[in-house]
């Protein structure tokens, strides 16, 4: 998607601590800690399509069902997370 220059905002849902050790450089990227989403919903487009990663996957589906049940309508996850990164194919519909 990157790649393809699609709009879209990969939301890093990582402790600040985990952003600072290893993170995807991109301007598209932003951070807001899983604890915090809800609080934070305001801050994100709601009319781009959004795909969560972490450092494992876990908190990227977390964060995918806080956004859909948030009247988000194309929430994705980033296949392989943080551990795979970087790779070629790191976007799977959900």
């Amino acid at each position: 998607m990157a790649d393809r220059g699609e709009d879209f905002l990969w939301l890093d849902v990582r402790s600040p601590e985990e952003y600072k050790q290893t993170r995807i450089e991109n301007p598209r990227v932003k951070l807001v800690p899983l604890g915090m989403l809800r609080r934070r919903l305001g801050e994100l487009p709601r009319e781009k399509k959004v795909v969560t990663l972490c450092k494992a996957g876990l908190r990227a589906y977390e964060a995918q069902t806080i956004l859909a049940g948030s009247g988000f309508k194309d929430v994705r996850v980033m296949d392989g997370a943080m551990e795979g990164w970087p790779y070629e194919k790191f976007i799977e519909d959900r």
